[in-house]
């Protein structure tokens, strides 16, 4: 017995690589059409994604804009506050320092371990 398959003749050599160049070029066409049906999705979701993008940066800027204003509203209600009765800041001031100073030293965090 023999090793070696029957020899192809060349005519169903051409037949055989007609049909794989047709079975290549429709899969070839296949993945292309694929290929453009995924980047017209993924471009669809690309917009969508970079549209939210854009319109959660403005929000974003929009509430930093208010809070900002907001602040330096609370800072120069305070600072007019402050300058129209100071003395009432002074002493508010000095009785938190005083609580402090004893709460400090009345626990024993005086900067020693108290073991």
């Amino acid at each position: 017995m023999q090793n070696n398959p029957r020899p192809i003749n060349e005519a169903k050599r051409a037949k055989l690589e007609d049909a794989l160049k047709i079975i290549r070029d429709g899969a070839s066409e296949t993945k292309d059409e694929l290929q453009d049906l995924l980047n017209d999705k993924y471009q669809d979701v690309r917009t969508w994604l970079e549209d939210a993008g854009d319109e959660s940066s403005a929000k974003v800027r929009s509430f930093a804009k208010r809070g900002a204003k907001a602040a330096r509203g609370a800072a120069k209600d305070v600072s007019e506050s402050i300058h129209e009765n100071p003395w009432a800041y002074v002493g508010g001031a000095a009785l938190v320092g005083l609580a402090v100073g004893y709460l400090i030293t009345s626990r024993g965090f005086n900067g020693r371990n108290s073991q």
